[in-house]
């Protein structure tokens, strides 16, 4: 990974990292370097090639410092009124009671809940408007100006 190269194959990356002789510790080496170089900030190359990156490696560096997603394998609640349950969500987020995006949201949902719903479908349903479920905001809304920390 040179600094200046237009040429990022993300493709020959993957076939020559694995010829290394310590393939796990120079993805790690990688990963370290894409966090803090100002290439990604800078080059749009650049920046596909971390987000290629991460995507694939993301298991790889976890496991490096000991974290193994496949040693708690908890079953997806299943949700039996998705549309209730999406209005529920998304009058949280839109009242500020959840720290964090949307599409933060929208991943945590999809890990644990079973709400019979693709991934976008969640993410849209969090932007939407409640209309019939507005009443849901509103008790949001209102419970919030009445919340004394």
């Amino acid at each position: 990974m040179s600094g200046g190269g237009d040429q990022l194959s993300f493709p020959a990356f993957r076939i020559n990292i694995q010829k290394q002789s310590d393939p796990v510790g120079k993805i790690v080496e990688c990963a370290v370097f894409l966090r803090t170089t100002h290439l990604v900030k800078e080059k749009k190359t650049w920046q596909k090639f971390s987000k290629r990156f991460f995507e694939v490696y993301r298991p790889t560096i976890l496991e490096y410092f000991g974290y193994r997603p496949d040693v708690l394998e908890v079953k997806k609640v299943k949700v039996n009124d998705s549309r209730l349950f999406m209005a529920v969500m998304t009058a949280l987020l839109k009242t500020g009671r959840f720290g964090c995006q949307a599409k933060e949201l929208a991943v945590a949902i999809d890990s644990v809940f079973d709400p019979d719903l693709k991934y976008s479908s969640i993410l849209q349903g969090l932007y939407d408007n409640l209309l019939e479920y507005e009443s849901v905001l509103s008790f949001f809304t209102d419970y919030k100006k009445n919340d004394f920390k």
